[in-house]
């Protein structure tokens, strides 16, 4: 709008010229097959206390998209 405004010699100067465009990413991000989402689930001993404490920490992270800090915060 205002390299327009330049153009037609409404404003002298333009004010956007020092402004830098948003960065753009170029590489993809690698993800995990689901066949390594699947192991890494299956990993915990879920026969133990702590094997189950940690899958169930792992499935709400999955479920619900919580952030590790603020999944360790939640209290009954």
């Amino acid at each position: 709008m205002c390299g327009f405004w330049k153009g037609e010699n409404f404003i002298d100067k333009d004010p956007t010229e020092k402004i830098k465009p948003p960065r753009m990413d170029t590489e993809d991000k690698t993800l995990i097959t689901d066949e390594q989402f699947v192991a890494i689930l299956d990993a915990p001993d879920t026969s133990t206390y702590v094997g189950f404490r940690n899958k169930t920490l792992m499935m709400l992270l999955v479920d619900t998209g919580l952030r590790i800090n603020e999944a360790l915060r939640l209290r009954t």
